[in-house]
């Protein structure tokens, strides 16, 4: 318990530290970005850090971050008048916001820590994957950090880490052991998630009701699969061909509602070869991966782009009422944007997307002229140029390597209109919904508006013919399909989802380009509309490393600024609908919504184990290493040890498992190197050949031959050796006892049931 508090009390200090800032920054917004401090203070402290740690070369050490914070703590003494000035939001308005936003984020971050608590266990998926480079970084003194799973390699060369980097130093400013701290980092990013969700539906609409919905959909929704596994729990017969999900004829309605069709895992997966998470998906799941934590990051830098969009000044003014103010926010705007490329590097090139449409639609005022170029490109290239030159060393670190990958390449997998409905289907009836209603009535004469009707009725017997040859040959989009791009045949059931992302984007950016939008809110319904149909555009005409993985790293923005598009749509609907016609819409729209209802319900029960802690354990915890605790008592005792006694960055010399082996192996929790460990994970982001690793470490731990040995630990710069379970399990008794009996060259340091020696050589 003490932990949690503590944690949560450091965050807030950070968070209070930066309100002056804060203030000074979101001046355009209703709240002055009182609800996104969370997330930006985050951003802001993070980013001090690494200047002082990556740039200007001081240790990652406690010492550096307390400099960071009183550094943090000068900027507030500087800004602290930002705190008095006068906010949208009356004074007692503006306290009751405070006290809403607190009680999200806290219930939130609690609720949680509730249900990881059941589960917190790093015994499935890649949550060691994602501990072993906080690990890492905790253990390194300098950064970039060692690359855990394969020794002398820089884990800036791999892997975009710095949001594991954020949530290791307030592990590290807390002193919390990183068991707790991941758990602990995996609330924290959840509740970021709900409480910045919250601030853009509420700075957007100024409206509690909409901004609780715009955080509920993008926290907690889902696709509409639930409601398919529905039915299909109601009558096994009829089955929707969605990926794996099965249901079974056994057992009654609740059982098979329950329990069947993997219900959890593949309402993430329902278009085949793709990964679609949603945060709460990600959070029982416990992956701490770079995707999940980037939400907060991205809606920093949303946030920061709708205050200069709602701006009424013009030119460079946008920025701020001086030069001070317009180089501050630029500043900030850079490191934001930036920030997104070492911390999830597939982010930043669509976010620059995203700078170029916002500021396009800042600066257009119904004409291209040379003032309008000029204020265009020097702004987009001023802040491009910035967010790149301050994270120079990483970005060039990470493309070293990365650009010896595949590059772009045409996607031959397709979407089907049927998948891609289940798993857009809400947001797809609320954008079309506010396109036909938008166009109707701008139509002057009862001629149009009748030739449009039919227009309608026909796209939509079209849409729904499209829909429905999926059932003929669902497997066909398990396969590469050719699309004979001269043929409308073969476009519209080949590509199936182009009959929505043709209308989407012509209509977004006629909107756009003719200005026919009321305010910046509405503009910025459409932007989030086009820039998630840009989005889906890119994955599905190319790929980078693969469909699987390119899918899974862009989803995300789609699933935000399609959530955004919703809010607001209901919201404008709100206002302009007859009470009993949006009562009708606003019913729809629930009966659609009840999907995520449900997969809440059923994955609350499901993965808690029916509200059982794991592993037959009569308390709740936080500590992800409990099931080690519980089943491999020595091995923990272990790994306790190396932590409290072995200090600084060392290669361990270890059994090397396979990916997806869960098991207390050194170097995942400790952070010390292995020669290799994960070999398929390893290979992957090294691109070296870590069979032939692990066949060096088959031969030091087996030979007989002491000078081999020897010889091959100094060649791979080995400090220690460790023999536990797996070791004992897979060597010879022989191979293992020569390094007990050269004295010369091993010194024990530890034995209780696992031995660890130093290696002298």
């Amino acid at each position: 318990m003490f932990e949690i508090f503590l944690w949560y009390f450091i965050f807030q200090l950070i968070n209070l530290v930066t309100l002056p800032i804060c203030f000074g920054v979101f001046k355009n917004l209703h709240d002055r970005g009182y609800s996104i401090n969370k997330a930006f203070s985050f951003l802001i402290a993070s980013f001090i850090v690494y200047f002082l740690t990556r740039i200007i070369g001081l240790n990652f050490s406690l010492n550096t971050i307390l400099i960071s914070l009183f550094f943090l703590l000068f900027l507030y003494i500087l800004n602290l008048k930002n705190l008095f000035n006068q906010v949208e939001i009356k004074k007692q308005d503006f306290l009751k916001h405070i006290i809403i936003s607190e009680i999200i984020f806290l219930s939130l971050f609690l609720l949680a820590l509730f249900f990881k608590s059941f589960r917190p266990d790093l015994d499935h998926g890649e949550g060691p994957m994602d501990f072993a480079y906080i690990q890492s970084m905790i253990r390194s003194e300098k950064l970039p950090p060692e690359y855990p799973w394969m020794s002398g390699i820089n884990l800036e060369n791999v892997y975009y880490y710095f949001g594991h980097f954020s949530y290791a130093i307030i592990i590290k400013l807390s002193g919390i052991e990183t068991s707790k701290g991941y758990i602990l980092s995996l609330a924290t990013a959840f509740a970021l998630v709900g409480i910045s969700s919250f601030s853009i539906g509420f700075n957007l609409t100024k409206n509690y009701k909409v901004a609780f919905l715009c955080m509920f959909l993008i926290t907690f929704g889902s696709s509409l699969l639930p409601i398919f596994h529905l039915i299909s729990s109601i009558n096994p017969e009829i089955q929707f061909n969605i990926t794996e999900h099965r249901v079974s004829n056994h057992g009654n309605f609740f059982s098979r509602f329950l329990y069947d069709g993997q219900l959890f895992w593949w309402s993430t997966r329902v278009i085949p070869w793709t990964i679609t998470e949603f945060p709460w998906f990600s959070l029982l799941w416990g992956d701490l991966h770079a995707h999940f934590v980037s939400y907060s990051f991205i809606f920093v830098f949303v946030h920061l782009i709708f205050d200069i969009l709602n701006s009424n000044s013009s030119g460079f003014g946008v920025f701020g009422s001086n030069l001070k103010e317009i180089l501050v926010k630029i500043l900030i705007i850079s490191i934001s944007l930036g920030y997104l490329f070492p911390q999830f590097i597939w982010n930043y090139p669509i976010y620059v997307i995203f700078l170029g449409i916002c500021l396009f639609s800042i600066y257009y005022e119904g004409k291209i002229n040379i003032k309008f170029l000029f204020y265009l490109i020097i702004s987009f290239l001023i802040i491009v140029f910035l967010s790149l030159v301050i994270y120079f060393e990483p970005i060039k670190n990470l493309m070293e390597l990365n650009h010896s990958r595949s590059g772009l390449v045409f996607e031959n997998l397709k979407t089907s209109l049927f998948n891609f409905f289940v798993l857009y289907g809400l947001q797809m009836l609320m954008i079309y919904s506010y396109f036909i209603y938008k166009i109707f009535n701008n139509l002057v004469s009862k001629k149009l508006k009748m030739f449009f009707i039919i227009l309608m009725i026909s796209y939509f017997i079209l849409f729904l013919n499209v829909i429905l040859s999926y059932f003929q040959d669902p497997k066909r989009f398990d396969m590469p399909i050719n699309v004979n791009w001269l043929s409308i045949k073969s476009v519209v059931y080949d590509f199936q989802i182009i009959i929505v992302l043709v209308p989407f984007t012509i209509l977004s950016i006629f909107y756009i380009i003719f200005k026919i939008y009321e305010d910046n809110k509405e503009l910025f319904l459409i932007i989030s509309i086009l820039f998630g149909t840009v989005v889906i555009w890119i994955f599905e005409l190319f790929n980078i490393y693969g469909r699987y993985v390119f899918v899974f790293k862009l989803h995300q923005s789609v699933w935000i600024f399609w959530n955004i598009a919703t809010i607001l749509i209901l919201f404008y609907f709100k206002d302009r609908m007859k009470k009993t016609k949006f009562m009708i819409f606003l019913s729809i729209f629930f009966i659609f919504l009840s999907s995520s209802i449900m997969y809440i319900v059923l994955t609350s029960i499901t993965e808690t184990g029916l509200f059982k802690p794991n592993y037959g354990r009569n308390y709740l915890t936080i500590d992800s290493m409990e099931f080690i605790k519980q089943n491999y008592p020595e091995e923990y005792n272990a790994i306790v040890w190396i932590n409290k006694n072995i200090k600084g960055k060392h290669v361990i010399l270890e059994y090397p498992g396979i990916s997806y082996e869960f098991y207390p192996r050194p170097s995942t929790f400790t952070g010390l190197s292995a020669l290799v460990e994960w070999l398929c994970h390893a290979e992957q982001v090294t691109l070296k050949n870590a069979n032939k690793i692990a066949e060096k470490v088959n031969l030091i731990y087996n030979t007989t031959d002491i000078n081999e040995s020897i010889y091959l630990l100094k060649e791979n710069n080995v400090d220690f050796i460790y023999i536990g379970k797996m070791e004992k399990d897979n060597y010879l008794y022989e191979g293992l006892e020569k390094f007990e009996l050269d004295k010369n060259n091993f010194v024990k340091i530890y034995d209780n049931g696992v031995i660890i020696y130093k290696f002298l050589g």
